[in-house]
């Protein structure tokens, strides 16, 4: 067998097993059921540049967008926080998609962010909900810390397990620096103290959320980033795998197949060198003889 015809039977064997994988994950795969928790915090008036437009308006445009990319069987639901008691249920999970874009709009920015408030929100929405069947992602869509006393770090836990494990969380960081320091606010509002000196590593406990439920972590800086990055949560898993099968596998078929026709070729040499040595073992041939 020459060196093309390994590779051409290769790569249809290849293509075959591609085929049968896709098959497979596509026919596994469940529909998919988003809940969004949006940072509706004072901060997210600030501005993104070169655009000049709020976080707050990106992050409209990305969810539109998000929306407009989900399949016709997903469902979305909103959760917003605007402050530390003020956490709403904008739109109620299972939602059609297209219900998204117009609910959105009339988010405005408001006063502090109660991260684990938000989660543990999450968490009870889907305490009545029938998880089976479905895919279920949280996105957390933020721009801060935590500023309410709350632990994101565990609300998310809890919600992890009270999921049977199931549902994978993911952070879109709108400009989250690495560390914040911690500042103590007023239960009226303001601040009751001078800020602590104490740093919180912000980013590292966002990203702990998403290692362990399966999520991504995503840094976003501009709008085109958001839109992208918002746009990125509606691949699904097996969409990603196609490509992944596909890059393994053919490498991986291209040094079976060189690894064939070297075990071929020294197979040859080894039965060639054999029959020479049985050859002149056995002394010259009768037929060889008679010639001479």
């Amino acid at each position: 067998m020459n060196l093309k015809d390994c590779l051409i039977r290769t790569l249809i064997v290849l293509l075959v097993v591609w085929v049968v994988l896709i098959v497979t994950v596509s026919y596994l795969q469940r529909p998919r059921s988003y809940i969004l928790i949006l940072d509706a915090s004072v901060s997210m008036r600030e501005r993104l540049y070169p655009e000049n437009i709020s976080k707050m308006d990106a992050a409209k445009d990305a969810i539109s967008r998000f929306a407009t990319a989900l399949g016709e069987e997903d469902r979305v639901g909103l959760v917003v926080f605007y402050d530390c008691d003020d956490i709403r249920v904008e739109l109620p999970p299972g939602s059609p998609p297209e219900r998204l874009v117009d609910t959105v709009k009339g988010v405005e920015p408001d006063n502090q962010t109660p991260i684990a408030g938000a989660l543990r929100l999450v968490d009870r929405l889907l305490s009545n909900l029938t998880l089976d069947g479905w895919e279920y992602h949280v996105v957390l869509i933020t721009d801060g810390v935590e500023f309410c006393g709350g632990d994101p770090l565990s609300a998310a836990e809890d919600l992890w397990i009270h999921s049977g494990e199931r549902v994978r969380i993911d952070v879109v960081s709108v400009m989250i620096p690495p560390y914040v320091e911690e500042v103590t606010w007023g239960i009226e509002g303001g601040p009751c103290g001078e800020p602590t000196g104490r740093k919180i590593p912000v980013r590292l406990i966002y990203i702990r959320i998403v290692e362990m439920t399966g999520g991504t972590f995503v840094d976003v800086k501009d709008v085109e980033t958001f839109r992208h990055a918002m746009i990125k949560m509606t691949e699904s898993k097996w969409e990603v795998l196609k490509y992944y099968y596909w890059g393994v596998l053919l490498p991986l078929g291209l040094l079976i197949c060189l690894g064939l026709r070297a075990r071929e070729e020294e197979w040859c040499v080894l039965r060639c060198s054999s029959l020479s040595e049985e050859r002149r073992a056995r002394g010259p041939r009768e037929d060889d003889r008679a010639v001479r």
